[in-house]
């Protein structure tokens, strides 16, 4: 058995993510993601099993990707408001980063490929986010709500202004995403 580099799995990861963008999941087949990616068709399945694996380990790591720049310069030790605005302009920023990874992610969570497992690890994966919700709701910092209600009202708004931003470069300015940062947390303070 060959041994395993993580550059050529990097490669492949990111060829899949490229073409699934581009041409959707069922028109990226694993000869056009070895094409893409350089390596031989054979090489994908020393990585992975299947497609359907592929795509499922691509989904984690992009979710482990865009949680570690949510939670860049977060420490526990700011007080809840700062935290909200910190966390508030990462995702923002981070959804102008990976803005590949954000579209794939998207399709991904309506597709038949993605697996109970990967669901429930995914959201794992976001386990420090859904906390510092759940904590701060429970130190009263925040008004109580369901996790998930919650999660959907910071993230609609910031996900709005980056699509909008990303369609027209320069559109949402620093100001406008304070002013979004500033409502969203008066919808959240008690």
């Amino acid at each position: 058995m060959r041994a395993k580099s993580e550059s050529k799995k990097s490669a492949i990861l990111k060829a899949t993510l490229k073409l699934i963008n581009e041409l959707g999941f069922h028109g990226t087949s694993m000869s056009k993601i070895a094409k893409e990616s350089g390596v031989a068709p054979a090489t994908i399945y020393i990585y992975f099993p299947n497609k359907e694996q592929l795509i499922n380990d691509l989904y984690l790591d992009t979710k482990e990707t865009l949680v570690n720049d949510l939670f860049c310069g977060y420490c526990e030790s700011l007080d809840t408001k700062e935290a909200f605005v910190l966390l508030s302009k990462n995702w923002y920023n981070c959804m102008l980063k990976h803005q590949m990874e954000f579209c794939f992610v998207e399709q991904y969570a309506n597709s038949p490929y993605i697996s109970n497992v990967s669901k429930e690890e995914g959201r794992r994966r976001f386990a420090r986010a859904y906390a510092f919700f759940e904590n701060a709701m429970q130190r009263g910092d925040m008004r109580r709500m369901p996790i998930d209600v919650a999660i959907a009202y910071f993230i609609s708004p910031l996900m709005f202004l980056a699509k909008q931003n990303l369609a027209t470069p320069q559109t949402t300015t620093e100001k406008d995403l304070d002013i979004a940062i500033d409502n969203a947390w008066k919808f959240f303070a008690r």
